[in-house]
Parts: structure tokens; C-alpha cells; sequence
């Protein structure tokens, strides 16, 4: 619950600061002060924050709803500064490739900006994970330490965390409290492996290429439109194919999509000839074709 309204917000907050905010603007600067500010805040002071916000003046009492609510806020700075700083990582260079070809700016964000800054993102939330899970004095004051399953989020109960303190402090049930140091111990270790296992999958699919053609030569007849192409695109950026008019662009665009297959030469024959060796990430093709003669009538005949 806590990460499902600090995730947003942070990184919504991140996207405006780094790409509409404008430059130069005096509150920007005033706004990262004050997240860096709060991120060095201890946590006990959180805690006494929500206890006079939440459990008194709001009159929610020790609830569930309350440590969420506290610990959404102290998370949110760490999930802000490093998103922001994933975001500025992001080369310059996408963004202007993307409005090139005709993308907009909510666009360039969720399809090129946030794909790539997706690794950083997910360092941030796990941090943010690690802080949550480990916590004990914001949530004493806000959540209370009631001994049993809540029954609501308005119902009062303990974390893994303060059970193990509570169990300390009593000093009576030491071995309990060991026992739940280790299930703690186990339960961070399989978020931290899970999130670096996301992260690891955003991070290969940038490094991959979509495609990578290699020695790519197309025939028309006898006429070679493209010689011995090579060619990397990779996944989340930005190809662009520039050159003059019958350089070969649209030909390399109508073989990637298999569309050479067809021909229309309205009852001549023509000879289809070309080798290529293209990878796909989703799809592996090795293609070395030498078609043989066609015959194409009005209607486009695949060659055989």
C-alpha cells in the first residue's frame, strides 16, 4: 500500500521537474532542496509527524492507514531525487529523435524517456522497499504494536520489524525475536533478488537489438537496390533512415516487413534475388533466400 501511492506521486513529481518544468525556473531548485532535505530527516521524527497529524488531529488512532500514510512520506523524497536522476541520464538525443519523427511529448516520455530510465527507477523503489520493511520507530508511534492480524486499515497491528523489537525489549522471548530477524532477513532478500531481476530484464532489452542485419544485398531483376547492408536498431531508441530519394530507405523498410515478397510487374517476369541475415529479438530469422522466377500478373503473386 505504501509503495502504491509513494510510486506514483515520486515519479510523477520527477517527470515534472525533468521535462515540464521549464529551465531557469526558481521553484525547481527550491523543490530538490527540500526533497534532499527531507530524505535526511530521521525516521522518528516521521514517526511523530504522523502520530500529530494522523492518529490525533485526523483522530484515525494507531491504524494501519496511518503508518501507510507516514511512510508514503518518508519514502517519497527517496523515490523523487532518484528518478529525477534517471530521468536526466537519458540522453538528449532521444528526445529530439522522437519529436523528429513526429512523436509528442506524453508520448516521448512513456515510450522512450521512461523505458530507458526504468533500471534507475526500480534502484530507487527498491531502496524505498528496504527503508519500509526495516522500519520500526515511525510505525510504533502511527501503527501501534498490537499482537494480532488486522482485521481493516483502520485496525492497529505490528510489522515483522516491531514484533522483533517489541520481543527484544521484553527479553523474554529471544529466541522468537532471532527467528524473526531471520524470516525478515529472508523476506529482503527475495524482494532485492526479484527487483534486481526486473531491473536486469529493462536493462537487457535496452542493451538488445530488435534487429541486427548482417550483409543484406536485394535484387531487383538484375538491378541490386541494396548492397551488403548492415545494420543494428535497437529496442527503445531512435532509427532514423536519412539519405536522398532512391538511396534505398523505403527497400530496406519493405524487406524488414517482408514486404518484397510480393511483386507487381503487370505480366512481366522478374527475378527476386537477395540474401540477408537478420535477427530478431522476438523473432530469429536467418534468411538466405534465392527465389526463383515469378510470374506476376495484375495481382501481386507471392514468389515461391
Amino acid at each position: 500500500m505504501t509503495l502504491l501511492i509513494a510510486v506514483p506521486f515520486g515519479i510523477g513529481s520527477a517527470i515534472y521537474l525533468t521535462e515540464y518544468a521549464k529551465r531557469g525556473n526558481k521553484v525547481v531548485p527550491v523543490i530538490r532542496m527540500t526533497t534532499e532535505t527531507l530524505s535526511g530527516i530521521p525516521s522518528i521524527v516521521y514517526g511523530l509527524f504522523g502520530y500529530m497529524a494522523f492518529v490525533r488531529w485526523l483522530d484515525w488512532g494507531y491504524s494501519l492507514m496511518a503508518g501507510i500514510i507516514t511512510l508514503a512520506i518518508m519514502i517519497l523524497p527517496l523515490i523523487m531525487r532518484t528518478t529525477e536522476e534517471a530521468l536526466l541520464a537519458v540522453p538528449d538525443s532521444y528526445r529530439e529523435g522522437s519529436y523528429g519523427l513526429g512523436a509528442g511529448r506524453l508520448r516521448t516520455i512513456f515510450r522512450v524517456v521512461l523505458p530507458s530510465a526504468m533500471p534507475g527507477i526500480l534502484s530507487g523503489v527498491i531502496l524505498g522497499v528496504g527503508r519500509i520493511v526495516g522500519e520500526t520507530a515511525a510505525l510504533i508511534y502511527t501503527a501501534g504494536s498490537v499482537t494480532g492480524v488486522p482485521d481493516s486499515l483502520m485496525s492497529s497491528g505490528r510489522t515483522l520489524a516491531v514484533h522483533m523489537y517489541a520481543l527484544l525489549s521484553e527479553g523474554l522471548y529471544t529466541d522468537e525475536a532471532y527467528a524473526t530477524a531471520v524470516v525478515l532477513l529472508v523476506l529482503v532478500f527475495i524482494i532485492n533478488r526479484l527487483s534486481a531481476y526486473v531491473a536486469n530484464k529493462f536493462r537487457t532489452g535496452d542493451d538488445m537489438n530488435k534487429f541486427d542485419i548482417q550483409h543484406l544485398d536485394l535484387y531487383y531483376g538484375d538491378f541490386k537496390a541494396l548492397k551488403d547492408i548492415n545494420l543494428e536498431i535497437q529496442e527503445h531508441g531512435i532509427t532514423a533512415f536519412i539519405g536522398p530519394s532512391g538511396c534505398g530507405k523505403s527497400t530496406l523498410l519493405r524487406t524488414l516487413d517482408r514486404m518484397n515478397d510480393l511483386w507487381k510487374a503487370a505480366g512481366s517476369t522478374a527475378r527476386s534475388f537477395w540474401t540477408a541475415r537478420i535477427f530478431s529479438r522476438r523473432t530469429w530469422m536467418y534468411l538466405n533466400c534465392a527465389s526463383e522466377w515469378a510470374w506476376c500478373s495484375r495481382s501481386p503473386i507471392p514468389s515461391r
